[in-house]
């Protein structure tokens, strides 16, 4: 972050979440891919930490209101859809008509 975005997001923490205890949305990247999920902090972030010559580093632990994981009987009623979703994927946007 540079300086102003630390400077908001250590605020943003404080004043907004109330010293972290309130629950927010974020972009996070899973196995699910990069989606939109409910988290809060577990505790304090870590940082700043100066990274380079301006830039700041912060890192925390989050927890998430669900887990990010496929739900509605996948697993157990179609685990060759999961697991070979890759070549689904190619084959249907290859092959489908247009």
């Amino acid at each position: 972050m540079s300086d102003l975005e630390a400077q908001y997001f250590e605020s943003w923490y404080e004043e907004v979440l109330i010293s972290g205890s309130l629950w927010f949305e974020c972009e996070l990247r899973t196995p699910q891919g990069l989606m939109y999920y409910k988290a809060h902090f577990k505790e304090i972030y870590d940082g700043p930490e100066l990274f380079g010559v301006d830039r700041f580093v912060y890192s925390a632990t989050l927890q998430l209101w669900e887990r990010p994981i496929l739900t509605g009987g996948w697993a157990v009623y179609a685990p060759e859809y999961i697991l070979g979703m890759n070549l689904l994927d190619l084959a249907i946007n290859k092959d489908w008509p247009q």
